[in-house]
């Protein structure tokens, strides 16, 4: 399966699951907690963000955790360097939701609307 195919299936799985994303995407703006929610799909259980495990149960074995750009900052995943970079393209959250989704492919930042 090819990487594009691979986000074709992942966006259809998570489609159901916008709202209750822009609600939690939503949450953290509101409480001032990030300017910079971060969704992590992944398929192994993982320490990074809050699992959304009761909220969401996507086809295809994806966990779902809300994480933040202040946390993959100090995880190291994103260099302390590259933060302002990070900023730069990220894409509003009002209309967006960032996933950073880990699989076969490797790890990589993808932007869906969050019509």
């Amino acid at each position: 399966m090819t990487k594009e195919k691979n986000y074709e299936r992942l966006e259809k799985a998570i489609a159901p699951y916008r709202d209750i994303l822009g609600k939690a995407s939503d949450t953290v703006l509101e409480q001032e907690i990030s300017s910079y929610p971060i969704f992590v799909l992944h398929k192994k259980e993982m320490e990074l963000g809050i699992p959304l495990k009761n909220e969401i149960n996507t086809p295809g074995d994806w966990l779902v955790n809300l994480s933040t750009l202040e946390e993959f900052s100090t995880k190291q995943i994103i260099e302390a360097s590259r933060v302002n970079r990070f900023t730069q393209v990220y894409k509003n959250p009002e209309e967006h939701l960032c996933l950073f989704v880990i699989d076969e492919f490797g790890a990589n930042f993808v932007f869906l609307p969050r019509i």
